[in-house]
């Protein structure tokens, strides 16, 4: 399966590695939260 401009399809991404950075999104979420409210 070729991608676009003969560029290398990426792998799969773990679904454990996946399940982190939705943790991490969320975490980062509240503090950009926490800093807009500090900011006020």
């Amino acid at each position: 399966n070729i991608g676009v401009n003969n560029a290398p399809v990426p792998p799969p991404i773990d679904s454990f590695v996946q399940q982190q950075i939705n943790n991490l999104n969320i975490q980062l979420q509240a503090v950009q939260n926490n800093v807009q409210v500090l900011q006020q």
